[in-house]
């Protein structure tokens, strides 16, 4: 079957291009015979002129190219599905695909997390989020190379800071992306809100909690209660994760650097926190931040039991 509207020529002596049972069809015969053989006459359909790099790439009706929107897979994987339907149905399927094209571009090679703490305010964001409300915002700096956390200026009526944060989190608090933004520098967006400079506050990754660390998660463990002899605080990253029969999970924590390196301890979540931490502050227990306390724990534990021996005989040891 022809579709009239799908047809177009270059000039009278130029292929046809028409689309017939779902296929392009290209006849390069003038364009008169292929009418005459349908029985047509030129009022009878529109045509239009293109070019031949057009024709070379080949010819998509308007309402298919909509009907065929390629939302990237690493895009799709952050908007909601409702975002991803109007997306469908937009106007300019064509300028969107561009849009979307950038985003995945920068989702596939963002900018590490440390380099865009180090650009600060002047950092490009990649990646845009809003609240549904707009009152919230996240413009995303840098980000993992396993997307699980990110670096970024967050903006509310209240107050901006600029820090790390659990990609996770962030888009919890702005589930929108927003695409029709030009990126430029946060000082740009800044002054855009009416903020200054003076008014950002830098946020230490440690200031923020993960409700459930994932295994390859670099972490600090703290206790509920500073007292509790069972639980110590530890910097490590995260080996392992057992789901408990009683709801709550159990932590497998290793040190990575320092005089604690290869070092484990185990953790159930309900027994404290998690804040998120650099690889080089993995050191395990906190003694291993101070010289004269860097031994490992069986050491240690010797010199606890030697001590209160000593106590216990009115002794100081050596």
């Amino acid at each position: 079957m022809l579709i009239p509207d799908f047809s177009k020529v270059q000039s009278d002596d130029a292929p046809v291009v028409s689309l017939e049972n779902g296929q392009l069809v290209v006849d390069h015969r003038p364009v008169h015979d292929w009418m005459r053989d349908r029985g047509l006459r030129v009022n009878d359909l529109p045509l239009v002129w293109v070019s031949e790099s057009e024709l070379a790439e080949g010819y998509r009706p308007r309402s298919a190219q909509q009907e065929s929107l390629s939302i990237p897979a690493a895009v799709q994987a952050l908007a909601l599905p409702e975002q991803q339907e109007v997306w469908q149905n937009a106007d300019d399927s064509e300028l969107l695909g561009i849009r979307l094209s950038r985003i995945d571009g920068w989702l596939k090679h963002p900018t590490p997390v440390d380099d865009a703490a180090r650009q600060g305010v002047n950092g490009r964001p990649g990646l845009i989020l809003r609240s549904g409300d707009g009152n919230v915002q996240w413009l995303l700096t840098g980000l993992d190379a396993d997307h699980r956390n990110a670096y970024g200026l967050r903006m509310d009526n209240e107050r901006v800071t600029l820090g790390r944060v659990p990609l996770k989190d962030a888009l919890s608090q702005a589930p929108v992306l927003v695409v029709d933004r030009e990126p430029g520098p946060l000082l740009a967006d800044l002054r855009k809100w009416g903020w200054a400079e003076k008014d950002v506050e830098y946020v230490e990754v440690s200031a923020r909690t993960i409700d459930r660390p994932q295994v390859g998660d670099w972490v600090r463990f703290e206790p509920n209660n500073p007292s509790d002899l069972t639980a110590s605080p530890f910097s490590g990253r995260v080996i392992a994760v057992l789901d408990t029969s009683g709801g709550d999970f159990r932590y497998h924590l290793r040190a990575e650097t320092g005089p604690d390196r290869g070092v484990e301890a185990r953790f159930y979540g309900k027994n404290g926190t998690f804040s998120p931490i650099r690889p080089e502050e993995a050191v395990g227990f906190d003694r291993a931040k101070t010289p004269d306390m860097e031994r490992l724990p069986n050491e240690a534990a010797s010199l606890a039991r030697a001590s209160s021996r000593s106590d216990d005989r009115g002794l100081r040891p050596d």
